[in-house]
């Protein structure tokens, strides 16, 4: 990145605190084996939150699927899927979830950020993206001791999201937290783009500082040119930081392209504002989730065309 990759003045008051990193940090090839705490840190102790990593190795066949479900069925996490596009799975960060999701520990996902995270009004009382990731999770994947907890709110900026993040993300014990953020930057805030570069930043560096993983996310194209112009540079800011520190980034932006080329398409995905995903658009959103984590299935109801 043209910027420096840390600006030296965390304005949030943990941001600064230093901890061992997760498994995150260690290349793909080498996160499934057990990791031990830093030999030079005195003061790490084992995590209980983090104890289950060893088990890594579980078989599959052991993990109790009460929906019927076998994950034996979905795609090895270890090798690319054919009709999975990989432009953006640069990080070691996608490869650890995917472990995650195969693996027996229960995990606590937050979803935070602003109105098209927070998923209400514009999908007039019907799912949001959410929500599919919840049911596919927790049932469809007989994952049913995760925990899934969406605190966005709409209005919601980098800025505020920051200032906010004790009561949003961090007092709960969270492993994995999806952060979609940058649309009311753009459009309404006043946020200049090095702002939200560094603010951003500060909040990767708070979470990995209490190991969690930050699941980075693009906003969805939208159809008002005057819009798409204002957002396209904090979505290339998302991408850059999510590429500068090897992190999951689930692109919409750059699905919507392609598969919503079409204004008709683009149209029929978007609530009437033209700005907000309505429900085809937020099943669609969780489906490019679904299958960058390598767990789309096409018998899937959730995971179906709307």
């Amino acid at each position: 990145m043209s910027r420096s990759s840390s600006s030296g003045h965390m304005s949030h008051p943990l941001a600064g605190r230093s901890r061992r990193r997760r498994v995150l940090l260690v290349p793909a090839a080498q996160s499934a084996q057990p990791v031990s705490p830093e030999s030079n840190d005195p003061q790490t102790e084992p995590n209980h939150r983090t104890a289950w990593k060893q088990d890594f190795q579980t078989d599959i066949a052991e993990i109790p699927l009460d929906s019927g479900i076998d994950l034996q069925s979905l795609p090895d996490a270890s090798t690319p899927s054919a009709d999975v596009d990989r432009a953006n799975d640069t990080g070691h960060d996608i490869q650890y979830l995917k472990r995650l999701v195969r693996s027996p520990g229960a995990l606590t996902w937050v979803f935070a950020g602003d109105s098209i995270s927070m998923g209400a009004c514009h999908t007039q009382g019907h799912r949001s993206f959410g929500e599919f990731f919840s049911e596919r999770m927790r049932w469809e994947l007989g994952r049913q001791l995760d925990v899934v907890i969406n605190t966005s709110v709409a209005g919601e900026t980098a800025r505020g999201l920051l200032h906010n993040l004790d009561h949003r993300v961090l007092r709960f014990p969270t492993d994995v937290v999806s952060l979609l953020i940058g649309l009311n930057d753009a459009r309404q805030s006043g946020t200049d783009l090095d702002e939200f570069h560094d603010t951003l930043e500060q909040i990767i560096h708070v979470l990995r500082d209490h190991e969690i993983i930050p699941l980075l996310q693009t906003p969805n194209r939208v159809d008002r040119s005057e819009d798409a112009r204002s957002l396209e540079p904090y979505v290339n800011t998302i991408r850059d930081l999510a590429a500068h520190y090897g992190l999951a980034c689930i692109d919409h932006w750059a699905h919507w392209a392609i598969a919503a080329a079409n204004r008709a398409v683009l149209q029929s995905w978007l609530d009437g504002d033209g700005v907000h995903p309505n429900r085809r658009g937020h099943r669609e959103m969780a489906k490019l989730i679904f299958s960058q984590l390598d767990i789309l299935d096409s018998g899937s109801p959730n995971c179906r065309d709307d």
